[in-house]
């Protein structure tokens, strides 16, 4: 039983045109089964044909559903015919998409198209969620087996009564060395699940958050393409003004808030994903999105390459707070009414944790920290003359100072080279250098 509900139910390979593996949980998900229901699709004798559709299979899904519909008493009676709400796919979070249309004004502007990109996205939520879902409860299952394996292997350690000696049983063995297989096959799956659910994220993040590589990709209002339009905002910015009364002018929250965070708050993709996804979920998400969102900022930065003065690097760490601040608000878990979080960290007993992204932002973070020196020299102080805490390379600490109007190259030259000294020194004794970006 055990290594049949390993290979059938969990298993993520095969295509499950033989009913072995790749036909149970994760086939439906890639299918995206559940996720959401057509109202016409609804009807009082589709459930009944799914049924007789699923034990015609035959081998071990037919022979569970015969099993479970005996002590069930049959398989239970359909939904009324005037439902129509569509399943929630094992998760409150996941999501009811008419009444999300609903609420949001499914008549409202954009018009049918926002509405189909809204479920599209919702559906992508809830597969991603069936993912970690499933990763989780292949992990329980192998620390069931183990716990069984271990309970097997008590009950030969203890010596027997003389008049019960059993005799020797092969199967015993047999069946022993099967649930360390289902045991080992699960633990694999999960890790294939985990695998899966990054590659969704990616995807996902590259539909809905950042404009196709041809340029086409529809300017929809509201659902979609946020980190590029945080990468046009900073790409069209101007920081090389050189008075405090522009400052004042530029860094107005009424201005910030009208062309920088009033379109980013549109976004449904940012509205959407501490309400539907679960913790885990929305940590993949999150580390992804401000992974690409800092690479995007700080390429455009140093291809198009910036110019700054000490007041425009002021105007820039505000914009960059104002963009951490309200992205941080999108990643925190949302409240249930019985008061708990939707969400919550793998240690937590019902409660929410709020996802930190401090290493996802800390090379942007050290870039306006390095914009808003007085002097090149001062980035050796900051770091401890190139301790391992810094995150950007000696180029990129390059490329950054000489965005800088009143940096003289010299000045960057000799800092630079004892900071890739340092760096050198450092990777010898106990690490590596950062991971390479921008060479300008």
């Amino acid at each position: 039983v055990a290594h049949a509900m390993a290979q059938y139910v969990w298993s993520p390979e095969g295509d499950g045109s033989d009913n072995r593996g790749g036909g149970g949980v994760y086939q439906a998900l890639m299918e995206e089964r559940g996720c959401w229901m057509e109202p016409h699709a609804e009807n009082a004798e589709a459930p009944e044909n799914v049924q007789e559709e699923k034990k015609s299979g035959g081998g071990f899904t037919s022979a569970l559903l015969d099993a479970l519909d005996e002590d069930l008493g049959g398989p239970p009676p359909p939904p009324s015919s005037s439902t129509k709400t569509p399943p929630r796919s094992g998760n409150v979070s996941s999501g009811n998409f008419l009444s999300a249309l609903t609420g949001l004004g499914g008549g409202g502007s954009g018009g049918g198209v926002v509405e189909m990109r809204l479920m599209q996205m919702q559906a992508k939520f809830c597969v991603m969620n069936g993912i970690q879902a499933a990763s989780g409860a292949c992990q329980s299952l192998g620390e069931y087996l183990d716990d069984l394996i271990l309970s097997l292997q008590e009950e030969e350690e203890q010596p027997p009564e003389l008049d019960t000696v059993p005799l020797p049983n092969n199967n015993d063995d047999k069946a022993t060395a099967m649930i360390r297989l289902a045991r080992e096959e699960l633990f694999r799956y999960k890790s294939i699940y985990e695998q899966t659910l990054q590659q969704k994220v990616s995807e996902v993040i590259t539909e809905y958050c950042i404009v196709a590589d041809d340029g086409q990709t529809p300017l929809l209002h509201g659902h979609g393409l946020c980190l590029d339009h945080v990468a046009s905002f900073v790409a069209h910015e101007t920081y090389d003004f050189t008075s405090g009364s522009e400052l004042q002018k530029l860094e107005t929250d009424e201005r910030l808030e009208s062309e920088l965070m009033a379109p980013l708050k549109a976004f449904l993709f940012l509205q959407q994903m501490a309400p539907r996804c679960e913790y885990h979920v929305l940590s993949t998400i999150s580390q992804d999105l401000t992974s690409r969102l800092v690479e995007m900022i700080l390429t455009t930065l140093w291809t198009q390459r910036k110019r700054f003065t000490d007041w425009g690097s002021l105007l820039f760490s505000k914009q960059v707070r104002l963009i951490q601040t309200y992205l941080q608000e999108c990643l925190t878990p949302v409240e249930s009414p019985d008061g708990t979080m939707d969400a919550g960290p793998p240690d937590s007993s019902g409660g929410g944790g709020v996802v930190l992204l401090m290493e996802q932002w800390e090379r942007l973070t050290q870039v306006v920290a390095l914009l808003q020196m007085e002097k090149p020299a001062e980035w050796l102080l900051y770091h401890g003359s190139g301790s391992t805490t810094g995150v950007l390379t000696p180029d990129q600490v390059a490329q950054t100072m000489h965005l800088r109007v009143d940096f003289s190259p010299d000045a960057i030259r000799s800092v630079v080279d004892q900071y890739a000294k340092a760096m050198a020194a450092s990777k010898s004794s106990s690490g590596s250098l950062p991971e390479s970006g921008l060479n300008g």
